[in-house]
């Protein structure tokens, strides 16, 4: 995750992972004031405003990224390089900001980006985080 949360302000909205963290096992990702949280399935009942970034591990083969959609019963399968897209930036906007235009009414979005960036353009060029840990955030 980031170093801070989107909505860190609880007077404006809510969050529900640690900032910063890291882990390996999305079923086990730290959430604030110690446990974990299970990253696998989408919780409509968790009201939130959460972002992370998940890097492809460096292994030579093609990297991949897949959501299965239960209401729509499929599957969303992106294949990629991740020499070029090393990761995927996961956005879970689910009636955490309490302001307009929001107004805790934007519910049940995922947005799924798959990129060469850390969050924002003046910070992919930058020094960043991922950068600092061997990931490519720009294209030279």
């Amino acid at each position: 995750t980031l170093d801070d949360p989107l909505e860190p302000d609880p007077a404006r909205g809510r969050f529900m992972l640690a900032y910063p963290a890291r882990s390996a096992d999305l079923s086990r990702f730290p959430a604030p004031g110690g446990g974990t949280l299970d990253l696998t399935e989408y919780r409509m009942e968790d009201r939130r405003e959460d972002f992370l970034t998940l890097v492809e591990a460096d292994h030579g083969g093609p990297g991949w990224t897949a959501l299965a959609r239960q209401a729509e019963q499929d599957l969303v399968l992106v294949l990629k390089n991740p020499a070029e897209l090393p990761v995927t930036m996961l956005w879970i906007s689910n009636g955490g900001r309490d302001y307009a235009p929001w107004s805790g009414r934007h519910l049940g979005v995922l947005g799924i980006e798959d990129g060469r960036a850390a969050v924002g353009h003046a910070a992919s060029i930058g020094d960043n985080w991922l950068k600092r840990e061997g990931v490519a955030t720009a294209f030279a």
